[in-house]
């Protein structure tokens, strides 16, 4: 709403600008000199804004933009905090080549039907670059049990089984539970008691905790969200969605 009502009083200074008036000072006491009386000035805006009501719109537009423009910058800045740490080939887990020349930085969460869809996506583009690496932010932010999968997955690691683990957690359709998720770790070769007792390890809880600090540190309140150079990319974008701002990254260096 603030958004909006800034827009609008933008408009009324460009409707003043238009009628060749001087714009008025807004929450001042009394008119200064030059300036009419809002009395006056008031039906003034009004049917100038009846007539041109593209003006409104093109200022709530105008500042729309800036307003994005600022928090994309903001991001930019937020990054370089991360980007020393994530780059670092020892941070795991990762998926494709540790010592990659682009990373990026994927959050998902395990109940995630849009982050399901793209697991495919994923490793194929994964598959076709050999220079790239995903750093895996686990983000459970769904159920109760997307926590209890992401704390197995970041114990799975300490097993060096991540990957077929998380692959096989994205394979499943529907939603976890405990049980599932066990079942799916001993499938997948792990073992269950010393799984069970890594997940409650105060690391895994301390990078939990930093995903999620980070993850509103760059605006991400959903997922699957990409970061890729110094774009925030969010949703099921697909192979193409991936290429694209993978290529922009890499031409900007």
């Amino acid at each position: 709403m603030m958004r909006v009502f800034d827009g609008l009083r933008r408009a009324a200074a460009v409707a003043f600008l238009a009628t060749g008036l001087a714009v008025p000072s807004w929450g001042a006491a009394q008119p200064a000199a030059g300036e009419l009386d809002p009395e006056v000035l008031g039906p003034m805006i009004r049917d100038y804004l009846l007539t041109h009501p593209e003006v409104v719109v093109e200022a709530i537009e105008a500042y729309q933009a800036r307003q994005d423009a600022l928090e994309a910058e903001r991001v930019r800045e937020r990054l370089v905090s991360y980007r020393a740490s994530i780059d670092a080939p020892a941070f795991r887990p990762v998926l494709g080549n540790p010592d990659a020349g682009l990373t990026v930085i994927h959050f998902f969460d395990y109940n995630c039907g849009f982050c399901k869809r793209m697991r495919e996506d994923v490793n194929a583009v994964l598959e076709a670059d050999p220079d790239l690496r995903f750093a895996q932010i686990e983000f459970p932010i769904l159920a109760e049990s997307s926590a209890i999968a992401a704390r197995a997955a970041l114990a799975a690691d300490r097993q060096d089984l991540y990957e077929p683990f998380h692959n096989a957690l994205m394979a499943y359709r529907g939603t976890l539970d405990e049980g599932i998720i066990f079942a799916i770790a001993e499938g997948e070769g792990l073992d269950l008691d010393r799984l069970r007792a890594d997940m409650g390890d105060p690391t895994v809880t301390a990078t939990l905790q930093a995903n999620r600090v980070m993850a509103e540190a760059l605006g991400i309140r959903g997922t699957p969200a990409y970061v890729i150079g110094d774009r925030v990319i969010p949703g099921a974008v697909g192979v193409p969605g991936l290429v694209e701002a993978i290529t922009a990254a890499r031409r900007q260096g």
